[in-house]
This record gives C-alpha cells, sequence and structure tokens, in this order.
C-alpha cells in the first residue's frame, strides 16, 4: 500500500540547495538509471552483484541474531534489500517496509507486491511517527546528484537523526570512504570526522567498519534500551544509567 506524506521544507539558505531540490535531484537521478537499466543493479549504480552483497552483508550485521524484528529500508530502490535479507535469513520472521523519494521505485516494488509496505516520503523532512526496530540505508548516500558536499552534508545529518529517531534497536548505513586514490565528481567522500561527529550526537554505542574491500564503510548504531536489554547483569547498571 503506498502512502505519500506531505513534505514541508524548511527556510532555504542563501546560496544553499534546499531539501527540495536536493530530494528532486536525488528522484532524478535514480528514476533516470531506472529507466535506462530496468530493474538490475545499474538501476541503483551498485557496479556489480558481489559487491551489493558485500554492502548488504556488512549492514545486515546490525540485526545480530535477532529471529524476529521489523525493518525501514530507507531508499530501497527496487527492492534488492529485501530479497537479500529473505534469501540470506530464511528463518527469522522479518517485517520489512520501506520508504523512498524516486516514484518509479515505488511503482516497481508495488508491481512485483502490491500488498507491499512501501513509502513516497522524504525522511531528512520529518521523521515517520512509526517505530521500526532497524532502519537501513544502504547505498542512500553515494551520488550528490546536482548538490554539492556542504549540502550533501547537511541532508545526510538530517535523514539519519530523522531515521535515529525512527529505530528501536539500531540504525545502519554506508558511505564512500574518504581513503581513496582518486575521486570521482558525482559521488560524496564526507570526512570521517565529520560522520563521526554526527553519530556521537545521537549516541555512543555505534561500530564503524571499514575492513570492506571497497571503497566504503558501513556504522551501525544501537539504542542504549537494546543494549539494556543485551547486558541485563548489575555489573553492567553504572554504565546504562540503571542505577538508583
Amino acid at each position: 500500500k503506498q502512502r505519500r506524506d506531505d513534505c514541508k521544507v524548511g527556510g532555504d539558505r542563501t546560496g544553499m540547495m534546499s531539501s527540495e531540490e536536493i530530494r528532486e535531484g536525488q528522484a532524478s537521478f535514480y528514476g533516470g538509471l531506472y529507466e535506462r537499466h530496468g530493474s538490475g543493479v545499474d538501476a541503483v549504480a551498485s557496479a556489480r552483484p558481489e559487491y551489493k552483497a558485500a554492502r548488504y552483508d556488512r549492514l545486515c550485521r546490525v540485526f545480530g541474531s535477532d529471529p524476529q524484528f521489523s525493518m525501514h529500508d530507507v531508499g530501497f530502490g527496487v527492492g534488492h534489500l529485501r530479497e537479500y535479507v529473505a534469501q540470506t535469513f530464511p528463518d527469522r520472521d522479518v517485517e520489512w517496509s520501506g520508504s523512498e523519494v524516486t516514484p518509479q521505485f515505488v511503482e516497481h516494488v508495488l508491481n512485483d507486491d502490491p500488498l507491499a509496505s512501501v513509502y513516497l516520503r522524504d525522511l531528512a523532512d520529518k521523521p515517520s511517527n512509526t517505530q521500526y526496530d532497524y532502519v537501513i540505508l544502504a547505498g542512500t548516500f553515494y551520488h550528490l546528484a546536482g548538490s554539492n558536499e556542504l549540502e550533501f552534508m547537511d541532508h545526510m545529518e538530517r535523514l539519519v537523526t530523522n531515521c535515529w529517531h525512527m529505530c528501536r534497536r539500531g540504525l545502519a548505513f554506508n558511505l564512500v570512504t574518504d581513503a581513496v586514490d582518486y575521486r570521482i565528481d558525482d559521488l560524496f567522500y564526507p570526512d570521517i570526522g565529520d560522520m563521526l561527529r554526527v553519530v556521537r550526537q545521537l549516541t555512543r554505542f555505534f561500530e564503524i567498519d571499514h575492513a570492506t574491500p571497497l571503497f566504503e564503510y558501513t556504522v551501525r548504531l544501537y539504542s542504549q534500551d537494546w543494549l539494556a536489554e543485551k547486558y541485563p547483569e548489575e555489573a553492567f547498571d553504572r554504565y546504562l544509567n540503571r542505577l538508583g
């Protein structure tokens, strides 16, 4: 079932692209790829299936060994992450849903599964009131699509922050590393220190996974309440604010 939320764009800053312009740039970029390439990896600029699988492996480590959970897939594209989770974790009870800013992707997923819970909305503008166990942003921050790095950094911070407020257990997203020998003009290479500043404003419970052959890394954040459930022993009370 498709749901369209009204997007309220905040006041523009002089010389900066608005949230609406960034959203439209992303939708135009990925919509164009879909129109040219169809539903394969080229529709979401993933290059090769092996690369996509490597990314998903790192992102899905946020689930740990949880046997049952809900996940919200932000920037779900043509539904490749949903397929990966179903194939990789067949014994787990996973409730999938997703958000997109690209209308063609929403239409594609609904054509495959008319009952899919997908939303055409921009969560960088405002978070959903619905809570999910996990929120995943897979490849959402790769292409600038007409914005500059400062504008896209602001966009990333707003979207990550809003998605953090939507998750009960954890959040995972991936980025292109700035530890590269060359750069491609349209890709976003955030300074890892700037990314860490964003994460530290949200939680001290996080992992940065830079141990991948790709020029990318994955960030996984966990809620304190979820960690408290995983570490119920009295010895951890002082670290988890459980002292009376």
